[in-house]
């Protein structure tokens, strides 16, 4: 990131980072014993919700209370550790280092030059964007700054490259809300430096979703709508542990700018979110998000893992996905469309060497992200556009029950459509120079023959499954090729199919070798 900050000492760089020009008007703070000051920026004109959750920063805080001196702040909050907090939340707002009078902390070494552990670098400064954070750590940057570069934005935001987005060479200064007259940019990172380093947000799922929002308005996020309500209201506003850096970043006065100004790129708080968001949660998670997530490492291979088809339709990587899918359900059998899996060469393989650029990566290591990737659509240099939530992977896992009958019938129209399904707790033949509607020559479980008039538990995900009155086959419906039987569609509770995969490597003996591909056989597969 570019700067203009002298690169001098860590002290006297942090506080640098704080002088804000507005106007004719020099605000600087006061350099107290503290070593991370709070940031406050000019104009900042917040008032407190009932009860004074949000007011302006205290003065007389830098020095540290005798409970001040945790690394977090102490009982003060916003920077300070002490009294005069911004943010009442009875705990340290973001990135407040030891108070001078506090009985805890730990001295703070970051920016001083030297690497000292935990430190993975130290480039004499605290600023993220360069190469090494706020925090000095490089794994997160490096993932971020190579592997994330060209990636670009789900979620309805405006497309770019995330890392640039937030550290990149657009200097504007803003001129709205709270932090007029800074550095976009540098709003940005403040934001992102305090997001990870409070660890607020709140987790969803078998290490899927983050709501970074937690760090704004300290609810619960699970229900968005509703969480949305509270948080922007004075009355029922919690304040979280950066909210100030969110409002500095909505760039606007109000609590309903937050939420309005998430999704646009071309304000500090949709940048920062798009980064979080795309590159973060998504791909260096491991790198830049592990509390978030207990297991980095989900398993360990003895060669690459492909979604590559042979002959009769079959892949090392579909057959696994219809495995994991139908440990979670507990099913007779799993059925998975063959589009469930990412489309994109760049995460159609779990390789066995380690992926540049990944710190956290090694040969015949296999990370969340990566297991992640081949179901949900992101992965490292996509070559076919943006990063996209793979609909087709599902967003829920079902039960439903299936004839016999049911089941020649499904797979049967798998041809017409000239898709593959993916099957796991059955294995079936099928002659390319039959019919269409009557392709599939035999079903067998556990080596037998199915009965045509038995019935079936079939795991399926939601993009699988449509009306019963369609009667239990594959049919097009938008496009949209839907399994569907009249009887007993149950949702299996607590499961997500794109993370649930990485789970269930984990389960399996390790290190797993490539699965032979023996479920789906062919004659005449050429026609």
């Amino acid at each position: 990131m570019q700067s203009s900050i002298p690169k001098e000492t860590a002290a006297s760089a942090r506080r640098l980072r704080r002088l804000r020009l507005t106007g004719a008007t020099l605000t600087v703070l006061v350099l107290g014993a503290c070593t991370d000051d709070a940031i406050v920026y000019p104009n900042r004109n917040l008032t407190a919700p009932a009860g004074g959750a949000m007011s302006t920063a205290g003065s007389s805080g830098d020095a540290g209370a005798a409970t001040g001196g945790a690394p977090s702040g102490g009982s003060g909050g916003l920077n300070n550790g002490g009294g005069g907090s911004p943010i009442a939340l009875g705990g340290g707002d973001d990135l407040g280092d030891a108070g001078a009078a506090g009985t805890t902390g730990a001295p703070d070494q970051c920016g001083d030059g030297v690497v000292e552990p935990p430190e993975e670098c130290d480039d004499k400064n605290k600023i993220s964007g360069d190469g090494c954070s706020a925090a000095c750590k490089s794994s997160c940057e490096t993932c971020e700054s190579k592997v994330c570069s060209l990636d670009t934005i789900d979620f309805n935001m405006d497309s770019g490259p995330s890392f640039a987005g937030c550290y990149g060479p657009n200097q504007a200064t803003i001129t709205t809300g709270p932090a007029v007259g800074v550095l976009r940019t540098q709003v940005c990172s403040d934001l992102i430096d305090c997001v990870r380093h409070e660890k607020c947000g709140q987790r969803f799922g078998d290490s899927e979703d983050v709501r970074f929002l937690r760090c704004w308005c300290d609810v619960d996020w699970s229900n968005i709508g509703t969480a949305v309500q509270k948080c922007t209201n004075d009355a029922t506003f919690v304040p979280g542990k950066c909210a100030s850096r969110f409002q500095d970043a909505s760039e606007g006065d109000a609590l309903a700018d937050i939420p309005k100004s998430q999704q646009s790129t071309n304000k500090a708080l949709g940048a920062a979110l798009r980064l979080l968001q795309t590159c973060d949660e998504r791909v260096c998670v491991e790198e830049c998000l592990p509390e978030y997530f207990t297991d980095v490492t989900v398993a360990t291979i003895t060669a690459d893992l492909s979604t590559t088809r042979n002959a009769a339709g079959e892949s090392q990587l579909g057959d696994l996905t219809a495995d994991a899918q139908r440990a979670a359900a507990g099913s007779d059998i799993a059925i998975v469309l063959d589009t469930a899996l990412c489309q994109d060469p760049a995460c159609q393989t779990l390789t066995f060497s380690a992926t540049p650029n990944r710190p956290a990566d090694a040969d015949g290591r296999v990370l969340w992200s990566e297991a992640y990737a081949t179901q949900d659509g992101y992965g490292e240099g996509l070559t076919s556009g943006p990063a996209q939530h793979n609909q087709a992977s599902g967003g829920a896992l079902f039960t439903e029950t299936f004839t016999g009958q049911q089941l020649y019938d499904a797979l049967n129209q798998q041809f017409t459509l000239g898709r593959v399904l993916y099957v796991s707790g059955l294995t079936y033949s099928w002659d390319g120079a039959q019919p269409l509607g009557a392709r599939i020559v035999e079903i067998r479980k556990d080596g037998t023959p199915i009965d045509k008039a038995a019935t079936f538990s079939v795991a399926l995900t939601d993009f699988l499954t449509g009306t019963p009155s369609t009667g239990g086959l594959l049919v097009p419906q938008g496009g949209v090729p839907t399994l569907t039987v009249g009887t007993d569609r149950t949702v299996v509770p607590n499961v997500s199919p794109a993370p649930g995969f990485g789970k269930y490597l984990s389960t399996l003996p390790q290190p797993i070798s490539p699965p032979d591909l023996n479920r789906i056989t062919c004659t005449n597969c050429g026609n």
